[in-house]
C-alpha cells in the first residue's frame, strides 16, 4: 500500500502558451509544446486543490424510493486553487504576473487589455523519484488569478495567498518536466521589519503596524466562462482592481483630521509600501479612495488609526504600479 505524506512536496508555477495548453515552452530548446524547468517557479509553500463539479437532474424515473445513479448527471467543472506562504521576491514577481502587465522594465501596471492577462499551469509536485523523467504531479491548467493578497504585520515575514480559477484538476498523474530538476531551495523571505512605509494617513514617521494589499480580476459570469464546453473556456477579465488597509499611528494634525475624505469620492489617497530585500525591492504605489476609516479607541488603541482604501485608476496621474528590482 503506498502511503502520501500531505506535506511533501513542492509548488511549481508558469505561464501557459495558450490558455489550457498546459504548456510553457514556445519557441527553442526544448521543443515547442513541452514544459521546461526553466519556464517554472519552484518554491515552498501550502497549495490546495479544489474541483468543483456541477450537476444536472435528468429525467430518468427509477421506480424506487432511495436516489438512483441515473437521476444526476455531471454538466460542467472546474478548480480552485490557493497558493500561500512566505513571499519571496521571486514569488510576488510571478504571482503579481497574473494581475499585471510589464509597462517598461521594472515597472507592472494594469493593463489597457485585459486579454493581455496570462493563464497558468501549477503543479504540486510529489516527492516520489521520477520516472523516465516523469514526476508524480497533481495538476491544473488553464489557471487564471482570481485574488492576489499581501500581507505583512509587527515581528512577523510577509505573507501571500493567491487564489486562482482553473480547469479540472488532476491528482495523481504523470507530468515530464525538461532540462535540470532545480530541486529545493529556501529563497529569502520578506521581512517587515524591512519594509518602507509612505501612507496618506498616519503620523509623520509612518509607524505602520500591519498592511494588506488585495488585488482582484473579475471574471464574466459562468454563461460566459463555459459557453458550450464541459469545462472553463478562457474566462474573460471584466474589471480589476482591489483594496488596501493598513494599521499605523494617528496624527491628529494629518491628512486625517479631514475627516470628509469618507465620503468624497473625489480625495484620492496614495500610499507607497516598499519592501525591501537586501539592496533589491517590492514596491507598491496604490491610489485609493477611502471607504473606512476608524480613529482611535481607547478600547483598543490610544494611538492607532485603521484605514482601508478601494484602489482606484484615473488614467492618468493616479494608477496602481508595482516596481519590482530582483537582480
Amino acid at each position: 500500500m503506498a502511503k502520501r505524506f500531505g506535506n511533501q512536496y513542492r509548488i511549481a508555477i508558469g505561464k501557459e502558451t495558450s490558455y489550457g495548453s498546459g504548456f510553457t515552452q514556445m519557441s527553442g530548446t526544448p521543443a515547442v509544446g513541452s514544459v521546461a524547468w526553466t519556464d517554472l517557479l519552484v518554491h515552498s509553500g501550502v497549495i490546495n486543490m479544489t474541483p468543483t463539479i456541477n450537476t444536472a437532474q435528468t429525467t430518468y424515473k427509477s421506480g424506487l424510493t432511495v436516489s438512483h445513479p441515473c437521476e444526476e448527471v455531471q454538466t460542467t467543472s472546474m478548480g480552485t486553487v490557493t497558493v500561500s506562504g512566505d513571499a519571496t521576491l521571486d514569488i510576488l514577481e510571478k504571482y503579481i504576473g497574473g494581475v499585471m502587465v510589464e509597462r517598461e522594465p521594472m515597472v507592472m501596471v494594469f493593463p489597457a487589455k485585459t486579454a493581455d492577462i496570462p493563464s497558468f499551469v501549477l503543479y504540486q509536485i510529489w516527492d516520489d523519484a521520477p520516472s523516465e523523467g516523469k514526476f508524480k504531479v497533481n495538476r491544473v491548467k488553464g489557471a487564471k488569478l482570481q485574488q492576489l493578497v499581501i500581507t505583512g504585520s509587527q515581528g512577523g515575514l510577509i505573507q501571500f495567498e493567491a487564489t486562482f480559477e482553473t480547469q479540472t484538476v488532476e491528482r495523481e498523474v504523470q507530468q515530464e518536466i525538461t532540462g535540470t530538476d532545480p530541486g529545493r531551495r529556501c529563497g529569502t523571505p520578506l521581512q517587515f521589519g524591512d519594509v518602507i512605509a509612505t501612507l496618506a494617513m498616519g503620523n509623520a514617521a509612518t509607524a505602520l503596524d500591519t498592511f494588506s494589499i488585495t488585488f482582484t480580476n473579475e471574471f464574466t459570469a459562468d454563461a460566459s466562462k463555459f459557453a458550450n464546453n464541459m469545462t472553463l473556456f478562457n474566462p474573460h477579465i471584466i474589471k480589476q482592481g482591489g483594496e488596501i488597509s493598513y494599521t499605523c499611528n494617528y496624527d491628529s494634525a494629518g491628512a486625517e483630521i479631514n475627516l470628509s475624505i469618507i465620503s468624497d469620492p473625489d480625495t484620492i489617497n496614495v500610499d507607497m509600501i516598499t519592501i525591501m530585500s537586501g539592496t533589491n525591492y517590492f514596491q507598491a504605489i496604490i491610489p485609493s479612495i477611502a471607504t473606512s476609516l476608524d480613529l482611535p479607541d481607547v478600547e483598543r488603541d490610544y494611538f492607532k488609526l485603521n484605514y482601508t482604501g478601494r484602489i482606484i485608476s484615473d488614467g492618468v496621474s493616479n494608477v496602481p504600479e508595482v516596481d519590482i528590482s530582483n537582480a
